[in-house]
């Protein structure tokens, strides 16, 4: 089963190689060069075959010709000059049976979507000694079809990225995660090593927020806050504790106000301390904010430490949260929530609640999965412009479809979603050679694309918008030269093809000759050609994406 299934895939492969309609080199990371071989492309060079099935008289290049010998060798024809008269009828035959299977490409499609998708949901029944050759007939599927054929491209990919990526990038962040915990119960007493090991903490890609155990709260406290307030300045910083439960103070500045954070614990368990109360923690928090100076700005971030038992239904917990709050204080801007619970995933916990009428609390549901501070350093602020409605998507991808408030005709799908992890993988036996993949970058991007594709699959209103973004936060900082981000560009381009794109901007720090402190930057990939800018400060707010009833000519 696995041989035919290999076999299927392969000779899908290879005939929509030939069939490529577009002018360049089959590896996107490559030049162009006008005069040499990707002067035409492969379905001109084919169809001039077809007419005299000469190779020499029409000047077609090698590469060409090893993908014509690839694909007729599953006709059993093996070379593309017959020495006798029956193997002419055999390759006359062939070439027949070829040009109707790339006629009716579109009619296969489904099948080998039908096996890719088994495929995708029995991921370890590949055996290990057949991992190598089928992640090559995989790899060749994404190049022959992600123009041609972008859902075959599409899955493709997924496989690809389930059956041998995700089981490396789960060991590492597993890896890293096992790292974070040993350094929270190393944690030491001397206030110089110990901010030197928050620091470390604070840096890990990883989602942490599950890794602290109960003696790790005030250190949670600490490494959360400085994890989502990164882009901002923290002040006096301080975790004091309030009778067994730990509550941390910072201040900073944004926009001409003077903000406090106050971040600390509830516990919700039937086995609950007494100090971690709801009405307990409520009141203290109370009379901590009513002695605030006049005129104080209160940013409150609370932990829910949750019990056993899983809660699936979010309105029912937003309900909860909300009934538990209470009225807030005047001083009291905004209540972003985590709930924690065995075995949680941070980026599915958070609700963010803002005064209401009366002062209730009303939830922010455009928030509902990450943290306030999150959706500002993914630039959700550019799109004040915009009326956003959340969308369905990975637990990992923000997707909204946004409607200009001024003018409602400009309609637009926008994804956003963090990098964690960058992981470069280069070209060559030593590593030094030219990019070849971007395996986190890639599956966060894929993941953005097949949301906005599967939102465009849902509704035909979606499906006319051609003016929709993707925007990305990198975590780590980019040591790669900027030059050769050209290369990841033309990697990547063809993956967004038929999904309206008006751009993917992806933010993160570069580090330069390594001499200076990194620097933000902006990579924009657009028609026309991607660049890399320097990165305007996110409370600019001339860098907004503005409201439009401008025509995109294509």
């Amino acid at each position: 089963m696995l041989a035919g299934e290999t076999a299927v895939l392969q000779i899908f492969a290879d005939l929509c190689a030939l069939s490529r309609n577009r002018r360049g080199p089959e590896d996107e990371t490559q030049q162009v060069d006008p005069a040499g071989e990707e002067a035409r492309n492969p379905q001109e060079y084919l169809y001039a075959f077809l007419r005299s099935r000469d190779a020499d008289a029409e000047g077609l290049p090698e590469s060409f010709c090893d993908k014509l010998r690839r694909a007729l060798g599953h006709y059993g024809v093996p070379d593309l000059d017959p020495s006798d008269g029956v193997s002419a009828d055999t390759l006359h035959s062939a070439l027949y049976r070829m040009f109707l299977a790339h006629r009716r490409a579109t009619a296969h499609v489904p099948v080998v979507l039908a096996l890719l998708e088994w495929r995708l949901s029995h991921p370890d029944s590949l055996p290990a000694e057949e991992r190598t050759a089928y992640q090559r007939v995989l790899d060749r599927l994404v190049t022959a079809t992600q123009l041609r054929h972008p859902v075959v491209g599409s899955l493709a990919r997924r496989v690809r990225y389930t059956l041998f990526d995700a089981p490396l990038i789960a060991d590492e962040r597993a890896a890293g995660q096992d790292e974070v915990r040993a350094e929270l119960d190393r944690l030491s007493d001397d206030p110089v090593e110990r901010a030197r090991q928050v620091d470390a903490i604070v840096s890990a890609g990883e989602p942490i927020l599950g890794v602290f155990g109960a003696q790790h709260h005030a250190a949670m406290l600490e490494v959360m806050t400085r994890r989502y307030y990164r882009i901002r300045t923290l002040q006096d910083l301080q975790v004091t504790d309030r009778g067994g439960r730990p509550l941390l103070t910072a201040g900073y500045e944004h926009d001409g106000r003077a903000l406090t954070v106050l971040a600390t614990t509830v516990h919700t368990a039937p086995d609950a301390p007494a100090w971690g109360d709801p009405m307990t923690v409520q009141g203290d928090l109370r009379r901590l904010i009513a002695q605030l100076p006049e005129g104080s700005t209160v940013l409150l971030d609370l932990y829910i430490i949750a019990g056993e038992a899983p809660d699936a239904d979010p309105e029912r917990s937003s309900e909860k949260i909300r009934a538990m709050l209470g009225r807030l204080p005047d001083r009291l801007a905004r209540v972003a929530v985590a709930v924690r619970r065995p075995h949680g995933d941070e980026r599915s916990a958070w609700f963010t609640f803002t005064a209401g009428p009366d002062r209730r609390p009303v939830e922010d549901r455009t928030l509902r999965g990450l943290h306030p501070m999150v959706a500002e350093r993914l630039g959700l602020w550019r799109l004040a412009d915009f009326e956003l409605t959340r969308l369905p998507s990975p637990i990992d991808v923000h997707l909204f479809r946004a409607v200009g408030r001024n003018v409602p005709a400009d309609k637009r799908l926008i994804a956003l979603s963090d990098v964690r992890e960058l992981t470069v993988l280069r070209n060559g036996d030593d590593g030094k050679g030219r990019i070849r993949a971007l395996p986190q970058l890639e599956q966060v991007l894929d993941s953005c694309l097949d949301a906005v594709r599967s939102a465009r699959a849902a509704s035909r209103e979606d499906a006319r918008l051609d003016w929709n973004r993707v925007l990305l936060y990198v975590w780590p900082v980019v040591d790669v030269p900027l030059e050769e981000l050209d290369s990841v560009v033309r990697v990547l381009a063809p993956r967004s093809v038929g999904l309206g794109l008006e751009q993917v901007v992806v933010q993160f720090r570069h580090i330069g000759d390594g001499t200076a402190e990194p620097k933000e930057y902006l990579l924009r990939m657009s028609r026309p050609p991607a660049r890399a800018s320097p990165c305007r400060s996110p409370s600019r707010p001339r860098s907004r994406c503005a409201s439009s009833t401008r025509t995109r000519r294509r």
